[in-house]
């Protein structure tokens, strides 16, 4: 299904492409194709009825790959495993927000275009997924482990 909505953001931009020459294009075309799958994708559902499904099980999980556990040593795997179970005890849009912010780098007013969010709302929102988590960790919830996770996962 995902394959589809991609495809077909894509067909949907080549169908279009006549109509787009007479406006400005999107000024930050990654944020553009972003929002067009995520739309595409709750198009899809919305189809079949499994809207609702879909946003009480929207997972952002942030797994770990057999290479990452091989390569890192037994104090970072923990730490990723602290981080992972963390972050999955979120709700789905803090996991979203989340993940936009520091997985995909995106600032906050990429992320308010991308998730329909007012700039305070998406600030808050982050901030209250940031205070959850130090509230399931402790109050000294170690950002410098979600760093050091995001780092290398990137990598």
């Amino acid at each position: 299904m995902i394959k589809d909505c991609l495809q077909d953001v894509f067909v949907n931009v080549y169908k279009q492409r006549k109509k787009t020459r007479l406006t400005p294009p999107p000024s930050n075309i990654r944020i553009y194709l972003m929002s067009a799958l995520r739309n595409s994708i709750f198009n899809s559902f919305n189809k079949r009825n499994l809207y609702d499904t879909y946003i009480a099980n929207i997972s952002y999980e942030f797994d770990l790959s057999i290479e990452d556990k091989l390569i890192e040593t037994e104090n970072e795997v923990l730490q990723k495993h602290t981080i992972a179970h963390l972050l999955n005890a979120l709700s789905p849009r803090q996991r979203e927000i989340i993940y936009y912010r520091f997985f995909e780098g995106l600032e906050y007013n990429e992320i308010c275009e991308l998730m329909n969010l007012e700039y305070q709302s998406a600030y808050n929102l982050l901030q209250r997924a940031l205070a959850k988590l130090r509230d399931l960790y402790g109050s000294t919830f170690p950002l410098l482990f979600l760093f050091q996770y995001i780092i290398l996962e990137r990598n």
